[in-house]
């Protein structure tokens, strides 16, 4: 049985790959266009009018005062890429939230798998404690199918199994039946099983 992996259910996973590389190309987009906005910023504070400077100049007799430089253009740049990244950055949230999604859903693709796996476990175990008891039912009857003076000779092997487990007729439940339906009982409130109609009839056969 391949053993299951949920990480590698989420590594393998194409509607996730998408997302992943959809991310990985919105971030890169979200970093150069805020790069690109810090350089007009940049710009733009280095183009602002020198009042200091200008005063200066005048001070000086210099009344020819050079004119600032037009950063319009950059400031309606900035306010158009801000906007961009704005839109990245939702885009990333929508994102995130569908790798989330789609981690649920494997989530319960994953237990459901596991109980698959689990069903079919425990009907291969019901399957071999159910031919166990079958086994020491017939070693049983061989016993006492022996006369009495020759029963002490039959030796009994599939029964002991029984006995030490502890529901054998001195145990502490009385038969191999009422094991099994209480055992069937427990693994159906732990993960759902139920027995098939074979295993119930067989269990229902038992005498020991």
């Amino acid at each position: 049985m391949t053993p299951l992996s949920r990480p590698s259910m989420s590594a393998n996973d194409k509607a996730i790959a998408t997302h992943a590389a959809n991310r990985a190309i919105a971030l890169q987009r979200l970093e150069e266009t805020e790069a690109r906005i810090a350089e007009l910023k940049q710009q733009i504070a280095a183009a602002e009018f020198d009042v200091g400077r200008a005063a200066e100049l005048i001070a000086s007799g210099k009344f020819e005062i050079p004119q600032a430089p037009d950063v319009s253009g950059s400031r309606a740049e900035i306010s158009r890429l801000e906007s961009a990244a704005a839109a990245l950055r939702l885009g990333l949230e929508k994102i995130e939230a569908a790798i989330a999604e789609r981690d649920r859903e494997l989530d319960s693709e994953f237990l459901g798998r596991i109980k698959e796996i689990q069903a079919s476990s425990v009907s291969a175990q019901f399957d071999a404690m159910l031919t166990l008891a079958e086994l020491a039912r017939e070693d049983i009857a061989l016993k006492n199918d022996a006369p009495g003076h020759l029963a002490a000779h039959v030796a009994t092997v599939h029964s002991t199994f029984w006995r030490v487990v502890g529901f054998a007729p001195t145990g502490v439940r009385s038969t191999a039946r009422e094991y099994l339906e209480e055992l069937a009982k427990e693994y159906g409130a732990r993960c759902g099983y139920q027995l098939t109609s074979k295993q119930a009839a067989r269990i229902a056969a038992l005498a020991i």
